[in-house]
Parts: C-alpha cells; sequence; structure tokens
C-alpha cells in the first residue's frame, strides 16, 4: 500500500499537481514604500524610503507562502531637508533608537479575481518606532508576469498607535502606500 502512495506522489508531483516548492523573489529597487499625510488638513505631504528590502514566496502563482520586507528609517525622503530631520527625530520615528521598519505578513485572503490580477486583504505585522501592531491591508498581486510579480499595498494608520506625538500641522492619519516588483 505504501508503494503504491509513494508512486501517486511521484505522478502528481510529475504532472504539477503538487507544489514541490515555492518560488523565492526579492524587492526590486525600483520598488516604492511610501505614505502621505495631511497638512493643515487640505494639502497632502508625500514621502518614501529610498532603502528597502524584502522577500515573497509563492507557492503557486497566486498563493502567498510569506512576504517580509524592512525599511530603513534615514532613508525617508519628503522632499524637504528639513521635515526629513523632523521625520527622524523623538517625536515621529526615532531613528535613532528605532533604526529599521519591519513588515511581516500574518494572513490573506482573496475577494476577486480577474485575470492573473488577484485582489483581497492582508494582515501584517508593521512594526515602526518600536511599536508592532497587526494592520489591515488592501492588496493587489499581479502575475501577468510569473517571473516579475507586482504587489501592491494599501492601508491607513495612526501614528498615535506607533507612539508617534506627531505635530499639531499634520494630520495624525496616514495612507500607506506600497507598490513593489520582484525578481528571482
Amino acid at each position: 500500500m505504501a508503494l503504491k502512495s509513494l508512486v501517486a506522489l511521484i505522478m502528481c508531483a510529475f504532472m504539477g499537481l503538487v507544489s514541490v516548492s515555492a518560488k523565492e523573489f526579492h524587492l526590486k529597487n525600483d520598488s516604492h514604500i511610501g505614505f502621505r499625510i495631511k497638512k493643515m488638513g487640505f494639502m497632502n505631504v508625500k514621502g518614501h524610503f529610498k532603502q528597502f528590502s524584502g522577500t515573497l514566496n509563492l507557492e503557486s502563482p497566486h498563493n502567498i507562502k510569506s512576504l517580509q520586507g524592512e525599511i530603513v528609517i534615514d532613508s525617508v525622503f519628503s522632499d524637504s531637508k528639513k521635515r526629513d530631520k523632523h521625520l527622524l527625530e523623538a517625536d515621529y520615528f526615532n531613528a535613532s533608537v528605532n533604526p529599521k521598519g519591519i513588515f511581516v505578513m500574518t494572513s490573506y485572503e482573496i475577494n476577486s479575481t480577474e485575470e492573473r490580477l488577484y485582489r483581497g486583504t492582508m494582515r501584517a505585522n508593521l512594526t515602526l518606532n518600536g511599536v508592532e501592531k497587526n494592520i489591515a491591508f488592501d492588496y493587489s498581486l499581479d502575475i501577468s508576469d510569473e517571473t516579475m510579480p507586482k504587489l501592491t499595498l494599501e492601508s491607513k494608520l495612526n501614528i498615535k498607535d506607533f507612539g508617534m506625538k506627531g505635530s499639531g500641522m499634520h494630520s495624525d492619519e496616514a495612507m500607506i502606500e506600497i507598490e513593489t516588483l520582484w525578481e528571482e
């Protein structure tokens, strides 16, 4: 009986019915890890991080086995040297104490599919300013090119939840906007 099971498993693997291993992808440099926050209630201030890394493991073209990423906080860029310096201080990211931000997917759910594009909700542990919170993100995974998947994530968060004091001129609510490209 064990021999028949082994033969069946080998046949399934040969026919592609059983995934033998996951494909590992690495975050490309031309990805965008950004944020947007309101200033004085009406003007959008945008920023992004210039240094980041990450890995994405897919068991099948759309089955995400794992996703994790890291940003270097002092690589923040908002097109204002004065603002960037302020973002690194204790009332925001406190970069001297917390030099990295970390993202680790905990779960995801596919809500809709259309030809090689999958959309849904992803939950991830996000660590900023030394505080870890589980956050829900809207996501889309485009696998039109299976050798270079595209993953987009968006969420809103309150900076106070991450121990940031902020500023009276800026909203406490920030939009997280992540547009990533991956390569093997």
